[in-house]
């Protein structure tokens, strides 16, 4: 755990990881032995409230149940809800769907084959599970740009 005053602050700042999560903040504290107290009391909080085993990552069709949630409950268009859940239905039929999110790739994910404009869809579902912190995407910059021209393209 780090204990630092910040430049323009007359309080102590604490910088600390626990299991690869970040805290930091102020401790409102002038006095060096009373911020190192708040301090501590913040890193034994933050380590209470984390699971101390590693939990497995989710599999592909358990995330579906969040990312539907997502798409009926977010500001979303009804063609795209629509868009959506029918590419979730041909990725469910597919080895795909068992995967857990944090072994799918992009390199998986290019090798699957759909009819028309549903091989977007399912570009479109793994991109929100990335984000969400589940699936890797291993393709480079240049080719998720490319990705998005041709969407923007075959939207117009």
């Amino acid at each position: 755990m780090k204990l630092f005053k910040k430049p323009k602050s007359k309080f102590y700042w604490y910088d600390f990881t626990v299991r690869g999560r970040r805290y930091r903040g102020s401790t409102q504290e002038t006095k060096s032995l009373r911020a190192l107290q708040v301090a501590s009391l913040k890193l034994a909080l933050a380590m209470e409230n984390t699971d101390p085993l590693p939990t497995k990552p989710t599999a592909l069709d358990e995330f579906a149940d969040r990312f539907l949630a997502w798409e009926v409950s977010g500001r979303v268009e009804e063609m795209t809800k629509r868009f959506y859940r029918n590419g979730w239905r041909l990725l469910k039929a597919t080895s795909v769907a068992h995967m857990r999110v944090d072994q799918i790739t992009g390199d998986c994910a290019e090798q699957l084959k759909f009819p028309g404009s549903a091989q977007l869809r399912v570009a479109n579902i793994t991109t929100h599970a990335s984000q969400s912190g589940g699936v890797e995407d291993d393709r480079s910059r240049s080719e998720n740009q490319d990705d998005e021209g041709a969407r923007a393209a075959s939207s117009a």
